[in-house]
């Protein structure tokens, strides 16, 4: 288990470097305003959000045609590493699954499955994410 965390700590270290200097687009998201987020915090009691879906995803998952909308509220990509604008349509539509349920946690994860870190991490710790974007649901930029 050491070797293991270690192999990802080394990881995470590389890639985030690598993400933090990246200047490629977002294909589906735009950063929220500071004014959007005070409308948000006010509305949600939420502050984590940190990007609003301006072009719709579809993708098939767990054989079913699935849509992100316009106006969809996200924190991102989660997990040990930066990934926000390198995985941006697998973490977007995950989030997604993850607030609507509209497909079980374990097809939801495999979405993630293009990147094993990410699916091994949230196989062993998305439950409380599952259950907490679940019971809340998809929230909408005010």
């Amino acid at each position: 288990m050491a070797a293991i965390a270690a192999t990802v700590a080394l990881a995470a270290g590389a890639y985030a470097a690598w993400n933090h200097v990246s200047n490629i687009p977002f294909q589906y998201v735009r950063d929220l305003t500071e004014e959007e987020k005070e409308k948000i915090k006010h509305k949600y009691n939420i502050t984590y959000y940190k990007y609003t879906v301006i072009k719709p995803l579809t993708q098939e998952v767990g054989g079913k045609t699935v849509t992100v909308p316009v106006g969809f509220l996200t924190d991102g990509c989660s997990g040990p590493l930066t990934c926000d604008k390198f995985e941006e349509a697998e973490w977007l539509m995950h989030d997604w699954l993850y607030s609507t349920h509209e497909v079980d946690k374990a097809t939801a994860d495999k979405v993630l499955a293009s990147l094993p870190d990410r699916e091994l991490a949230v196989h062993y710790f998305g439950d409380s994410a599952w259950e907490t974007s679940g019971s809340r649901g998809p929230q909408f930029l005010p």
